[in-house]
């Protein structure tokens, strides 16, 4: 007897071939069409006959994991355009209906296919194209202005994803923990977690303002003339940074818990899931190349998120606080689109700038945090409350 998530799953599938086949023979359809048509003929033949050939079934699992996300997030966006071209349905019905669609699409993928991943790497890779679903491809705005809003700013994205996390972490073992009660900090501890977090606060503040500051004073800490002048904090940019800031992060938590799992039994276990995560993170910023940035801003992008990626880690490892992370990384992406393009001091380029080309800021961005890493983890008090945090994080 097929389970219900089965079923479920390959009545999915049937209904992406079938609205693909009317696509083609409607020719309304895109190159890319074939290819998601084949994948999903592909998966839906493989899953129905259930082949007992271990080679076959490893290889319909990875494909399975590493490309249904996008289908079927795809499907779903071709269908509610599709609906929306015919005109005989309200915008406000199809608006709603993209926000009940976006919301349930992958939950035969985390009942189903995710809670048969048991291979730490393959985790990884999952968790990756489930995210990397969400960030390319966008439910279609509808001229309702809530719906529009909620779809616009990926308020319903964030939703889907986050009940989505605790559903696959819930179907591999792990805890999801939104605030971990750690163990009894004492005083040393406390005061270089709280150091640690100042230190982040000061980092986003030199990281967005660093080269804007006409004296190294400005440059690096009195930013006050510089905030009064270049910030529009408003509705508008604070429903940008929430995105990010909360998918992100919970990806990070992702990668953190398969990570310290994998390596459960390793010394360094700490580290691996600190650089580990950091690398997935820097990395995953690739799809900006689609947003048309240039291959040099790109490079420096990731090497600075990698660095950052990794003060990230090393802060819910002290913590064990997912949104205390959260709030950390809203704060930085908050000021960024925040700045405005016409101040006087963002038109500028400030002292910092007048060293290696403009680029000392991003060399002091990626080699700060990492130096503040490498003492948290190298501390033996800390390193004794990281021990002791991630034990009790994933048992």
């Amino acid at each position: 007897m097929l389970s219900k998530a089965k079923i479920i799953f390959n009545l999915q599938l049937i209904l992406n071939i079938i609205f693909f086949i009317y696509l083609v023979l409607s020719k309304n359809y895109i190159k890319i069409n074939y290819i998601v048509f084949s994948i999903a003929l592909l998966i839906l033949i493989v899953s129905l006959f259930n082949p007992k050939i271990k080679i076959f079934k490893l290889s319909s699992n990875f494909l399975e994991i590493a490309t249904l996300p996008f289908i079927f997030r795809y499907l779903a966006i071709n269908f509610i355009q599709y609906l929306g071209s015919l005109n005989i349905i309200s915008l406000s019905l199809i608006g709603c209906l993209s926000c009940l669609v976006s919301f349930f699409i992958n939950f035969p993928l985390a009942m189903l296919n995710y809670k048969k991943i048991d291979n730490w790497f393959l985790r990884l890779i999952s968790v990756q194209a489930l995210m990397i679903s969400y960030e390319l491809l966008a439910f279609p705005l509808v001229g309702n202005n809530i719906i529009d809003a909620l779809l616009s700013y990926r308020i319903v994205d964030i939703i889907s994803f986050f009940i989505l996390a605790i559903l696959i972490l819930k179907e591999w073992k792990i805890n999801f923990k939104w605030n971990l009660t750690i163990v009894h900090m004492n005083i040393a501890q406390a005061l270089l977690v709280l150091l640690l977090l100042i230190f982040s606060i000061w980092l986003i503040g030199f990281n967005q303002f660093g080269n804007m500051g006409s004296t190294l004073s400005e440059a690096f800490f009195n930013w006050k003339d510089i905030i009064q002048t270049s910030l529009n904090i408003n509705t508008t940019t604070v429903l940008k940074a929430i995105t990010p800031s909360f998918m992100e992060e919970i990806e990070r938590l992702f990668n953190i818990s398969i990570l310290l799992l994998a390596t459960y039994k390793m010394k360094y276990k700490r580290w691996v899931a600190t650089l580990g995560s950091a690398f997935i993170f820097s990395i995953g910023h690739w799809p900006n190349l689609l947003n048309h940035i240039s291959l040099n801003n790109l490079s420096t992008q990731m090497i600075t998120t990698f660095s950052m990626g990794c003060l990230f880690a090393v802060i819910y490892l002290c913590t064990g606080k997912l949104w205390l992370i959260i709030a950390v990384h809203f704060l930085n992406d908050l000021i960024g689109f925040s700045i405005t393009n016409t101040s006087a001091y963002s038109l500028r380029m400030g002292i910092l700038s007048n060293y290696c080309n403009g680029m000392l800021t991003n060399i002091l961005i990626f080699i700060l945090p990492l130096l503040a890493v490498i003492l948290v983890l190298s501390f033996k008090k800390t390193r004794l409350l990281i021990n002791n945090n991630i034990q009790k994080a994933i048992n």
